[in-house]
């Protein structure tokens, strides 16, 4: 069903092509926050552009298992083309992005080397106030856990899987300010192996969207409706029938203040497990990312997080995950910058385990980073990266520090 559904919104996409000839005038609802918007940089073939690019990732670990003992330490060699190829008419464009990264350690035997990712985006907007937004992303991978488990209950995965993300937006402007439309979202994952690691699941989500244009740059956003969950039958009592209600603002809401901000009221009803037992999500959900830019070329950004996630640990279905995080981005002199981050993660679990404790884990990330462009295609980074999980239940708990070199070429 959901290859169908990827290849269903390609299908789509080549529809609608052709309404981007006459989608010239720009719409006053859609703001202009760098997120979605025509790609100026790459190479012109005829009508489109082509923005390819190549990075090479040296990397260090000192725990590449992320266990708490028995630590083993390995390097990593990494290669990751990017290809794009992108149509913009006006303020619309369809775009293509494919990038394989092949992964190779040097001692650690590991044989799945390749990952793939695939993205087919699109946007659509016309002078008759039709408006249609397409993502369709395809995940070929292994260790990429956040892929399928965004708030890293798993941080390590060693079973291949495939992974179909499905998002559409369609509406129509009822105004010049305001827009009615509907969100649909629909994600499958599948292992290749039965394993611990996680389990096959799909994910369905739909509603109505209402959006209203409070600058030219700003907009705000209501939206409410339902979402069901299925899982594997040996799992089924982590599936879930749920609603949700969200609002927020995005965009630049001052000359130096940019982002967006959504807060939700989210119930999920889990189905019933082997003793007849429910679980039960209900509360506020967080979505926010904002970034003060006090001077060219430097930024500060605060990320706020509040969600529910898909549990495998023991009898839980869920747990909820609460995030708040720091980036800071300079030029420091020249074309040298800098980079540097802390973020801070709890994930409490509802249901307790044999020994009757309920999991908690606070998961805390540092980051800091330097590098250099040579030319506008040719740039250098060094990084550090420090992670600590620091669970109440033995066996989780786990230290570790990777060192990366990158050397980028292209777009």
């Amino acid at each position: 069903m959901a290859k169908k559904l990827g290849w269903w919104l390609v299908a789509l996409v080549a529809v609608v092509i052709p309404c981007l000839a006459s989608a010239q005038e720009e719409s006053v609802y859609e703001a202009k926050n760098g997120e979605g918007t025509v790609n100026e940089a790459g190479i012109p073939v005829g009508a489109f552009l082509f923005s390819p690019s190549l990075e090479l990732i040296y990397e260090r670990k000192d725990n590449i298992f992320l266990t708490e003992t028995d630590k083993v330490h390995d390097s990593v060699y990494v290669v990751r083309p990017r290809l794009m190829l992108e149509l913009p008419v006006a303020e619309n464009y369809f775009r293509v992005v494919y990038m394989p990264q092949y992964r190779n350690y040097k001692d650690f035997n590991f044989t799945e080397h390749w990952s793939h990712f695939l993205d087919f985006q699109a946007h659509v907007d016309t002078p008759s106030g039709f408006e249609l937004k397409l993502d369709n992303r395809l995940v070929r991978g292994t260790l990429e856990t956040a892929e399928f488990d965004p708030g890293r209950e798993n941080p390590i995965g060693l079973s291949p899987f495939f992974k179909d993300r499905a998002q559409v937006t369609l509406g129509y402007a009822v105004s010049e300010t305001d827009f009615l439309g509907a969100d649909i979202n629909y994600t499958t994952v599948r292992f290749d192996d039965q394993n611990t690691t996680f389990y096959d699941y799909d994910t369905f989500e739909g509603g109505l969207l209402y959006r209203r244009a409070m600058s030219p740059l700003m907009n705000m956003t209501a939206g409410v409706g339902g979402s069901h969950n299925s899982v594997s039958d040996t799992d089924s009592f982590r599936g879930y029938d749920g609603w949700y209600a969200r609002a927020g603002v995005d965009g630049e809401f001052t000359q130096n203040l940019s982002g967006n901000f959504r807060l939700g009221y989210e119930k999920q009803r889990h189905d019933k497990d082997l003793d007849g037992r429910r679980q039960e999500f209900s509360g506020l959900t967080i979505d926010s990312s904002i970034k003060y830019s006090a001077m060219e070329g430097s930024s500060l950004e605060l990320e706020l997080g509040r969600a529910a996630y898909l549990s495998n640990f023991e009898g839980n279905g869920f747990y909820t995950s609460e995030k708040i995080g720091l980036n800071f981005d300079t030029m420091i002199v020249g074309q040298l910058f800098g980079t540097a981050g802390f973020t801070f993660q709890r994930n409490d679990y509802d249901r307790a385990n044999a020994g009757e404790r309920k999991r908690r884990d606070d998961l805390k990330r540092a980051t800091l980073g330097i590098g250099y462009h040579f030319t506008d295609i040719i740039s250098a980074r060094g990084n550090w990266r420090y992670e600590n999980r620091d669970s109440n239940l033995s066996g989780f708990d786990y230290k570790a520090n990777v060192f990366l070199v990158n050397l980028i070429f292209g777009y």
